[in-house]
């Protein structure tokens, strides 16, 4: 069997190696994912296909935004306390200041 063929969907190599991203693809990943901070690297790719015409697989956009000291975060789920939340809280705790383990 030759060098890049394939059977049965099965691979054996001598594919075309994806080109080394530029400097510049580089900072539009970082740019992108700090303007718009929930965007998700599928769609970073998606936007640095369509506006950049480069290709590369969203593992890529996140090692390339690891690299840049960006890390993911999962937003959070439930409403920030207001301020009567943290006055209540802070009643509760200073009136029972002085609870035992009984």
């Amino acid at each position: 069997m030759l060098h890049g063929t394939s059977r049965r969907g099965i691979s054996f190599g001598g594919g075309v190696k994806a080109g080394i991203m530029q400097p510049v693809d580089d900072r539009f990943i970082s740019v992108q994912s700090l303007r718009n901070r929930l965007q998700t690297a599928v769609q970073t790719r998606n936007l640095l296909e369509e506006v950049l015409n480069v290709r590369v697989t969203e593992r890529t956009v996140r090692r390339r935004l690891y690299e840049d000291g960006l890390k993911s975060y999962v937003p959070a789920k439930a409403p920030k306390l207001e301020v009567c939340h943290r006055v209540a809280r802070l009643a509760f705790a200073r009136q029972h200041r002085n609870w035992s383990e009984e």
